[in-house]
């Protein structure tokens, strides 16, 4: 037998490498390159989401604040209608914001011009808001009932919660009345700021800055906070809780070491606030009216409350009452990346029974 032609003995072929093999390709993943169009989607829609509402809040803010003297209804309340005095109701509700700040102004402002209205009630229901609009509704309030010229008592009427910015704008007021359940306090100054950059990394994305300092994108979403920035931030955090020990301070004539055993950032019940010296009476809205009306130094009165069309802005982000719409934080905040927000603001729970 020639054991060369035996397949036993066959020698292996020897492949030239003018004649590579190649390797099965692995079938595609199902479903991946769907995914991944998806997500490329979405994201290309986010995008121009918020480049088109943010061009319609711009076009909303600058018709609203064209039509800030639209001019105010007076709503019937209570009392006798039939009587030359007038007692105002001034809401301070939602967000305090861009759009509520000046709701409440004109009020207090068409309140102050009425030589019938004797006295306002300020209805507060709001858990705070920026510093910026919480301060200048603070001033309005102060001018109005404790101004250098002629001024109007101003009695508040806290309602569910009334802290942080919503107590901030409550201050200055002659008297401050909580219902039982009520919720105030929270004296003291936040400032959050959005970190996206774990999620960057993920998708391989980066932000390249060109700054004219060290501190120009402080806060910035897109990378981590320095210890430096967030040393400096802290400063004007503080500075701004200082001015908050000041407002509570003047305004309920306690020392500034009192407010400041207060203001912890510490929901306080109506109890704990009138016991603290933060209200000074437990009671309703009917309360309220009854001690303006008394402050104002006149027996009987017609209540009123002031309604007005709603502007652009609430119309475009989907108020059906007058009041600033919850969405419009989201909106602000979405429109205004990048840029953090100092605010006086309490994130008190909901609570039910």
């Amino acid at each position: 037998m020639n054991e060369p032609n035996n397949p036993v003995y066959a020698q292996p072929q020897v492949l030239s490498p003018a004649h590579p093999t190649y390797a099965a390709a692995p079938p595609p993943r199902r479903g991946s390159g769907l995914l991944r169009g998806l997500m490329i989607l979405f994201a290309v829609l986010g995008v121009f989401a918020v480049l088109l509402v943010g061009g319609l809040y711009l076009l909303a803010s600058s018709v609203s604040i064209a039509t800030t003297d639209v001019w105010l209804e007076e709503e019937f309340h209570s009392g006798d209608e039939n009587s030359p005095n007038k007692v105002a109701i001034v809401s301070v509700e939602d967000m305090i914001m861009d759009v509520t700040e000046r709701h409440v102004i004109r009020q207090l402002k068409a309140a102050e011009e009425d030589d019938a209205v004797k006295a306002i009630v300020l209805k507060v229901d709001s858990p705070g808001g920026t510093i910026f609009s919480s301060d200048h509704i603070h001033r309005k309030v102060q001018q109005v009932c404790r101004g250098p010229g002629e001024t109007k008592p101003i009695v508040v009427s806290m309602q569910g919660l009334a802290a942080s910015g919503g107590y901030y704008v409550s201050a200055p007021a002659n008297r401050i009345f909580a219902e039982r359940t009520t919720m105030t306090g929270s004296i003291g100054v936040i400032a959050s700021f959005p970190n996206v950059a774990g999620l960057m990394e993920d998708f391989k994305v980066r932000m390249e800055v060109i700054k004219t300092g060290p501190f120009k994108d402080a806060g910035s979403p897109f990378r981590e906070m320095t210890p430096a920035e967030r040393e400096r931030w802290q400063v004007v955090i503080d500075d701004a809780f200082e001015r908050f020990i000041e407002v509570v301070s003047e305004g309920r004539g306690m020392t500034a070491d009192e407010v400041k055993k207060l203001a912890t950032g510490d929901v306080y019940t109506s109890r704990e606030a009138k016991a603290s010296g933060l209200v000074d009476e437990i009671g309703y809205i009917e309360d309220a009216i009854d001690a303006a009306k008394s402050l104002a130094k006149i027996s009987d009165a017609q209540v009123i409350e002031y309604k007005r069309p709603l502007d652009f802005l609430e119309l475009l982000l989907g108020s059906a009452t007058g009041r600033s719409s919850k969405i419009e934080i989201d909106l602000q905040s979405l429109l205004r990346a990048g840029v953090p927000r100092v605010m006086y603001l309490t994130q008190a729970p909901t609570m039910g029974l």
